[in-house]
């Protein structure tokens, strides 16, 4: 039960890190291409 749980919940974190990561890598991308 618990590693069940435990494996859900860092499914659901990866996704939503991935969600953050994704635009905020291309964001933080484009502005470090420009700034360099």
């Amino acid at each position: 039960m618990v590693r069940l749980h435990s494996s859900f919940f860092r499914a659901e974190n990866a996704q939503i890190i991935i969600l953050f990561e994704i635009p905020g890598k291309g964001a933080a991308g484009r502005k470090g291409g420009q700034k360099e």
